[in-house]
């Protein structure tokens, strides 16, 4: 099942998440959150500064890693092939910007 056959199948059941609907993006940041199998990355946003350091941190875990990265795997899959952004992709230097 992709991203959006879990959430319809959630919220389909009345299953919630505190209180409200599962979307696709909440799901995804779920599945791909590496404290589940009991690594917590403290400072994982990328910083204009590079002096914060990532911290890992263990924490309990309720799945394993091998279960994990079989979903990880499963959610590579069925990635979109074309998503890239559009200026990469193109060939014309403004593509994407200029319009006529």
């Amino acid at each position: 099942m992709g991203l959006k056959a879990i959430s319809t199948y959630l919220n389909q059941r009345g299953i919630t998440r505190r209180n409200s609907k599962w979307s696709i993006s909440g799901l995804s940041l779920i599945l791909k959150n590496t404290c589940y199998y009991g690594d917590l990355i403290f400072r994982k946003s990328s910083y204009a500064d590079s002096s914060y350091p990532k911290i890992p941190v263990k924490t309990p875990s309720i799945i394993t890693k091998n279960v994990f990265e079989e979903v990880r795997k499963g959610l590579k899959s069925r990635r979109l092939k074309n998503a890239d952004i559009k200026g990469e992709r193109s060939p014309s230097l403004l593509t994407g910007i200029l319009k006529c």
